[in-house]
């Protein structure tokens, strides 16, 4: 029994129509995917405290476009009862691109090996994967499908067999016509079909492509292919009818996921994610564009399509002090889900019900720690965080059970959405509608090598920083060729390594302090807290092996244009913050719920009285 509704080429195109009217009615979406690798093991493309913002969107985009993407999770959460209860329809995509754009796709052994220890089965996602594409690469599929040959995209054996079956046709038809009438002249109605086999077993892309280029070839016939079986009928219909149909059918069929996804921007969903950066990099290259170079043109263009956007991660942080009371200095997603757990329990903190298939109701309502790594499980618990956390922020001090309307809790976290949390960074978050604040990051410490100035000696340093003050805690790079800057995460950190380098035998120290020990000891940087989260996924990646992505894509028809330029104006830059500022906006309440929500207390009141009188 799955965990949540698995959905993968075989029932693909029946749930399709179901999941888009639930995205219709839904509230909010939460998301969630499982990748084949996280981090380069390239030097230079490695995640370091060093990075610019910039620079880590480069690395995180290097990362993103060599591995693929293997689960897309989505929750559909549906209010009712004005925020007492949510239907939840939860989805897994198993997700395998079988249009080839002609790049090489790699796999973590490391990530291959942690998802297999968490259950995932690689079986079903290369035989059953759904296929994909976005905008940008469906017009160049469509480019190139009407070249000579072009069919070869969906795969090489495609041309010889359109080659094959086009001769047989043209051959089988010439002669039922002679032995009808005597004459090539005679009408088409004279043969009422003709099978042949087909020995290669295709897919559902490869019949439509073949389908369309067969239509093409010879006038006045009908295809239709059925298991290994070829029909060719006689028609009357005009051979451009038949292909414009054949044509937008194998659009759909290649969009495939990126349907589901552009369903989603249409409806202009708040978009819930957890430690969303890299999920929000993985969304718009493979279903909606392709990522451009710079981060500055990425927060348009994200903003554009999502006007939107809550992280989870943020939200904790702004609740930091009432959740440190209680002992949660992790904000990882299933420490998050531990601790709303017992407050539940306790009635301390808002918790709606949730209405459930009855099939996937336990499993996915109460999941283990195996099942928190598929991706529909990980974007149930994305979003009953979200509710949870917009509560606390919505009640600010005051620990209640009550539920707030969703519509009042939206209101609430408004000030803290379109941020994206980035580990180990200086800023504690990318604004996708402003600039960033500044860099919380203590200064760079600055040595002075005493001996061993050469490479070994600085790798040997870097591998003693990591030993000594934590992996993630600190960095290391050459600046001259005797002196090294090291970085640190918090000022904590930063006072250990100074301390202790001051009086180090290798090593002089040419900085001065720039903080106090005392200041040292009660700070909390973001880092820190984001920290425990990009060492859980690095720590799992190991070396990469480059595979090829095997099945090929398709091109265009100039005179067969599908709605791409409607789909495309879905994700226009222009006046995106302007659209993302009105969204936010638009979810301004009546002024009394917005007396309300800055009063929590009095909300909290008012319930308790109403019902009191109910």
């Amino acid at each position: 029994e799955p965990l949540c509704m698995e959905i993968t080429c075989n029932n693909f195109k029946d749930k399709h129509a179901e999941i888009e009217n639930v995205i219709k009615n839904a509230s909010f979406v939460a998301v969630d995917l499982e990748f084949l690798g996280l981090e380069d093991e390239e030097v230079d493309m490695k995640c370091s405290l060093f990075d610019s913002t910039q620079e880590r969107y480069e690395k995180t985009l290097h990362s993103v476009r060599r591995f693929p993407p293997a689960q897309l999770g989505v929750a559909l959460f549906t209010t009712l009862e004005d925020g007492e209860r949510y239907k939840v329809d939860v989805y897994t995509f198993y997700l395998f691109q079988s249009v080839s754009m002609g790049r090489d796709y790699s796999f973590s052994i490391a990530s291959l090996s942690f998802l297999s220890e968490h259950g995932f089965d690689f079986n079903k996602l290369t035989r059953e994967g759904i296929t994909h594409v976005n905008l940008d690469e469906l017009q160049r599929v469509l480019e190139r499908f009407h070249q000579p040959n072009g069919i070869e995209i969906f795969g090489a054996h495609l041309p010889p067999l359109v080659h094959h079956l086009t001769r047989i046709i043209r051959s089988e038809v010439a002669k039922v016509r002679r032995k009808s009438t005597g004459s090539e002249g005679a009408p088409q109605h004279a043969f009422n079909g003709l099978p042949i086999a087909i020995s290669q077993k295709l897919t559902d892309l490869q019949r439509t492509a073949l389908l369309y280029k067969l239509h093409g070839c010879t006038p006045g016939i009908r295809c239709e292919l059925t298991d290994q079986i070829l029909m060719v009928y006689p028609s009357s219909d005009h051979p451009r009818h038949i292909k414009k149909a054949l044509f937008e059918k194998l659009c759909a069929e290649m969009s495939g996921v990126a349907d589901i996804v552009m369903a989603i921007i249409e409806k202009r969903l708040p978009l819930i994610g957890h430690n969303s950066f890299r999920d929000l990099l993985y969304i718009y290259e493979y279903f909606v564009g392709d990522l451009p170079d710079t981060l500055d043109e990425f927060k348009k263009l994200v903003v554009a399509v999502f006007p939107f956007i809550a992280d989870t991660k943020i939200l904790a942080e702004e609740c930091k002090n009432r959740l440190s009371v209680h002992g949660v200095m992790n904000y990882r997603l299933e420490s998050l889900n531990a601790f709303f757990e017992r407050m539940a329990i306790a009635r301390r903190v808002a918790s709606p019900s949730y209405d459930f298939d009855e099939k996937v109701d336990e499993k996915v309502e109460n999941p283990d720690a195996k099942s928190l790594h598929d991706a529909g499980v990980d974007a149930v618990c994305t979003g009953q965080s979200f509710l949870r956390l917009a509560h606390l922020v919505s009640m600010e001090e005051r620990d209640t059970s009550i539920c707030l309307p969703f519509k009042t809790l939206l209101y609430s976290v408004r000030p803290h959405a379109n941020r994206l949390p980035i580990p180990l960074l200086g800023v504690p978050f990318v604004n996708l509608i402003g600039t960033e604040p500044p860099s919380r990051n203590p200064e760079m410490i600055i040595l002075e090598m005493i001996a061993n100035d050469d490479e070994a000696g600085l790798n040997a340093l870097r591998k003693e920083l990591r030993g000594k003050f934590g992996r993630w805690r600190c960095d290391v790079r050459r600046h001259d060729d005797n002196r090294i800057h090291v970085a640190t995460n918090t000022d904590t950190t930063y006072w250990r390594v100074y301390k202790y380098y001051s009086v180090h035998p290798h090593y002089r120290m040419l900085s001065t302090p720039s903080i106090s020990s005392n200041s040292s000891s009660s700070s909390h940087s973001f880092s820190s807290c984001q920290e425990g989260s990009l060492s859980s996924h690095l720590d799992h990646h190991g070396s990469t092996a480059s595979v090829d992505s095997s099945l090929d894509l398709a091109s265009s028809d100039s005179e067969m244009s599908v709605s791409i330029e409607s789909r495309a104006d879905l994700i226009d830059p222009k006046n995106a913050v302007a659209r993302a500022s009105e969204l936010l906006f638009d979810l301004t309440p009546s002024p009394a719920v917005k007396w309300l929500c800055a009063l929590g207390t009095c909300v909290v009141a008012a319930n308790m009285v109403g019902r009191q009188i109910q």
